[in-house]
């Protein structure tokens, strides 16, 4: 049994995209995370040291974006998923990557995926 944290609706300008026109300017990225989390025993553990803190979280997704252009929104979700893998105490992550403005009759369109 885990518990869960999670960073919903978080947007930011990426480059991102595989056509010519992808390259020359942003995009609006949106990002759903669903972490789950070894659950601590007492109340007494939860401190900043040993809990997943979702600020360090979203400060590596920052970075990660800000690195550069990135082709595939299936490449951003495992670069965040391994992010995320990464920090201890973390079981599994669903991570779900919509681009906002890729298709203008729908809200946004992308990929879910879930890592063990």
């Amino acid at each position: 049994m885990a518990d869960q944290i999670f960073i919903e609706a978080l947007t930011l300008d990426a480059y991102i995209g595989v056509f010519e026109h992808e390259y020359e300017r942003t995009q609006r990225v949106r990002m759903d995370l669903d972490i789950d989390i070894s659950p601590l025993g007492s109340e007494e553990e939860y401190t900043t040291s040993n809990i997943v803190r979702y600020d360090y979280v979203v400060r590596d997704i920052r970075a990660l974006i800000k690195a550069g252009h990135i082709d595939l929104v299936e490449t951003l979700a495992e670069n965040i998923a391994e992010i995320v893998l990464g920090y201890e105490g973390v079981e599994k992550v669903a991570v779900r990557v919509s681009k906002l403005s890729a298709i203008s009759e729908a809200d946004g369109v992308g990929v879910k995926i879930t890592r063990p």
